[in-house]
């Protein structure tokens, strides 16, 4: 969230007007306009936001709630309010039955309200945009330009619009973006509505005892298995691992396999471990440098290791099977180099905006939730930059 002076500084930039800014301290203060219920195969959440250190509501835990948690973990959204407060007026014509054309007018409260920067693109400077929020399925926009209503079109590249949002928000100096399902990763989505249960408000409790179990293993084993781990844990169960998973003191790739197939589910105790193990199993197509220390994660004749010990002469390897391997003729041909590694990246270094300090505090907004920051603010970064140093032809014999 913004504090009071950057919010300030922001709608100076912005040349906001000050019908726009009461417009906007309204939407940041008041409660939602209304509380979301289940209708029809709605399932609602209530999201406990660490960004905005308020309980943010979802309609569903399909569109909406991937939404939510898309915005929460995004850096470039500063704030993000639910049913935001006033409604707005939206006048647009519909085919009647007679086939003639009617204008009509209904009351409309948009999903969310987004305060969302934009990164520098070329020759484009970054730019901050305010503005409203729809989330719908494809096939509820599909109906609405069926039935010829001007409420949803889609404009000469395909994107879904709102002209009578649109109509209200551009005089203000705000936006009004529609967006749709068919945007969600199917995988993502499906990841989401399994979790949904240990992401909702009072969300269970692990035991100490139980989340160190846990921890253990997959430090001892990085990138192990979600099967591998559910078939270890003794103290803990199968609700205190997706717990954790929603508290985001495990991680898993969430667009990579679903939780559904945990055979598939690779998981780490944090993504910078995550990043590392999956730099050093992308194929390299060019010379590498890595850093030669214990710890650091190789792949050695096509399986992942983790250095165990260097000698002057010898390296020894640790395989995912706790089998040490010793290589000789140490140091390495070739393209490895012991001085450097690009496996991992800092937040920094990938020149990612940090997220916004402490924030302004709304005491009429309910439902508080006293949270930090989250610190995966990159749980989303799909390029993995780095390729790892393949380790290959020194003779080898076991430990």
């Amino acid at each position: 969230m913004l504090t009071p002076d950057e919010l300030s500084l922001l709608c100076q930039r912005l040349g906001l007007s000050s019908q726009a800014q009461e417009l906007l301290m309204h939407i940041r203060s008041s409660s939602p306009s209304r509380r979301v219920g289940s209708g029809g195969k709605n399932i609602p959440v209530r999201y406990p936001s660490r960004k905005m250190g308020v309980v943010i509501q979802a309609e569903s835990r399909t569109v909406e709630f991937a939404a939510v948690y898309l915005m929460e973990h995004d850096p470039h959204v500063l704030e993000f309010w639910d049913q935001p407060n006033p409604p707005m007026t939206l006048r647009y014509p519909v085919k009647q039955k007679n086939g003639y054309m009617r204008t009509i007018g209904i009351l409309h409260t948009p999903d969310y309200f987004v305060i969302r920067e934009h990164a520098a693109n070329g020759l484009q400077e970054g730019k901050t945009e305010l503005g409203w929020e729809e989330w719908k399925t494809e096939e509820e926009l599909l109906r609405f330009e069926s039935e010829q209503s001007h409420r949803y079109v889609r404009d000469e590249q395909g994107q879904w619009r709102c002209p009578p949002g649109e109509a209200v928000a551009a005089p203000l100096g705000f936006s009004y973006r529609v967006r749709s399902s068919a945007e969600i990763h199917e995988t993502f989505q499906r990841n989401l509505r399994f979790l949904s249960y240990y992401l909702r408000q009072n969300s269970q409790y692990v035991a100490e005892d139980a989340k160190a179990e846990i921890l253990a293993l997959v430090k001892n084993e990085p990138g192990m298995r979600l099967a591998t781990l559910l078939g270890h844990i003794q103290l803990a169960t199968s609700d205190d691992i997706y717990t954790l998973l929603a508290q985001e003191a495990l991680y898993i790739d969430v667009f990579a396999s679903p939780l559904a197939e945990p055979q598939r589910v690779h998981i780490w105790s944090d993504e910078n471990t995550a990043r590392a193990w999956l730099a050093a199993l992308t194929p390299s197509s060019h010379p590498h440098t890595i850093l030669v220390e214990p710890g650091a994660p190789v792949v050695w004749d096509g399986k992942r290791c983790t250095i165990l010990y260097q000698g002057q002469t010898t390296l020894t390897l640790l395989t995912e099977s706790q089998q040490p391997v010793e290589l000789v003729s140490f140091p390495f041909p070739g393209s490895c180099h012991s001085r450097k590694t690009d496996g991992t990246e800092s937040t920094a270094s990938r020149g990612e905006p940090e997220s916004a300090g402490t924030r302004a505090h709304h005491t009429s907004r309910q439902d508080r939730f006293d949270g930090s920051q989250s610190s995966l603010q990159h749980h989303f970064a799909r390029a993995l930059r780095s390729t790892p140093c393949q380790l290959s032809h020194p003779s080898t014999h076991s430990a």
